[in-house]
């Protein structure tokens, strides 16, 4: 049936303040709590994002600690747990083949620990490589994945978390690059799941990344896994997931997902802006949000088959982003599923009218 919300066809430029005032009259959810946007949960762009993109991050005045080279998988888990707050991890350049580890580390918002190559775009992980963090206030910057193959179901090749009690909170991964991974045999794809990037914590932050060419049956960022304790707050910015080709009718090729069923539409408070999706074609839901409290602004979805669908969400902000494809892909663009006051402010370049169907 339709669902009782109205698309715009080019910029809506009506003030936002009276249309969110309109729309919190509260209304009883089937859990019995009242249901209004609450925009208050959002948090503040994390600052040391901004200080990490202005320079060489190596002498950023964030990581005044010492620094710590490393050669092997088997030196980074030594140093695992004994670094200091304001200290680097520190990447030796060249190729990480079949690079496995897990590194924990406890820091502070004014001296995070800082994971990063040796030189500047100098360090490809290849092969059975994984790498997983947890912790508080690690900056994770500048890793890139290429071609690496996996041997397992439900493989992960980035990490953030180690399970519900090691989590990752106030964390920054940025300039992270994954492309191309997944098995070689095209006839085991859908029937291994991998994910690029796995999240579990709170306030954490992704930037600046590049997501290319799942194959596998999968997720190119997963966040289902809400935190026990607190909001996820989870900030996807400014990245770019591209080349998710479809491979068969099955579910679970989506790019992003945010909260699952079995947290009954929880608040999440989680931010999904400026990002890239471009030839995403895994699935009929390119990204699937399953939490509330949530805005999704400033994006761009381009020549992709998969939709925005807010399946068991109940309170999100849709605003400002941009769907480009042909027209027959345009349709249901957005797609709800009880999911009450919802805001959709978006950009259509075509002139057709579009509806959301729930």
């Amino acid at each position: 049936m339709k669902h009782a919300l109205t698309l715009v066809t080019g910029l809506l430029l009506t003030p936002l303040a009276p249309l969110l005032a309109a729309e919190q009259k509260p209304v009883k959810a089937d859990d019995g709590l009242e249901n209004r946007l609450r925009l208050d949960l959002q948090r503040p762009v994390d600052p040391r994002l901004a200080k990490i993109e202005a320079g060489d991050i190596a002498q950023c005045d964030l990581f005044r600690g010492k620094a710590h080279i490393v050669r092997t998988p088997s030196e980074v888990s030594r140093l695992s747990g004994q670094l200091a707050a304001g200290d680097q991890l520190v990447l030796a350049a060249g190729l990480w083949k079949d690079a496995r580890f897990t590194f924990e580390g406890h820091a502070t918002a004014d001296a995070p620990i800082l994971i990063r190559p040796e030189k500047p775009g100098g360090i490809v992980f290849t092969g059975e490589s994984s790498v997983r963090f947890h912790g508080e206030h690690l900056i994770v910057h500048d890793l890139a994945f290429r071609e690496v193959t996996i041997s397992r179901n439900n493989a992960v090749i980035f990490g953030v978390g180690n399970g519900e009690a090691k989590p990752a909170n106030d964390c920054i991964f940025n300039r992270i690059h994954i492309a191309d991974c997944g098995l070689s045999n095209p006839a085991e794809r859908a029937k291994n799941r991998l994910w690029l990037m796995s999240m579990r914590g709170s306030r954490n932050t992704v930037a600046n990344s590049t997501f290319r060419g799942l194959k596998n049956i999968g997720q190119m960022l997963g966040a289902a896994e809400l935190p026990v304790e607190g909001l996820q707050q989870l900030h996807v910015l400014n990245n770019h997931f591209i080349d998710r080709p479809y491979l068969d009718q099955q579910n679970g090729y989506e790019v992003m997902q945010i909260g699952w069923s079995g947290v009954r539409a929880a608040p999440a408070g989680s931010l999904i802006q400026g990002n890239t999706f471009e030839r995403c074609d895994g699935e009929n839901e390119l990204i699937t949000l399953k939490a509330s409290d949530i805005v999704v602004r400033d994006n761009r979805f381009l020549a992709s088959q998969g939709v925005l669908c807010l399946r068991t969400a109940r309170r999100v902000l849709v605003k400002d982003n941009l769907f480009n494809a042909p027209a027959s892909r345009l349709k249901n663009s957005c797609r709800g599923a009880k999911s009450e006051f919802v805001s959709f402010f978006l950009f259509f370049p075509s002139q057709e009218s579009l509806e959301v169907i729930s």
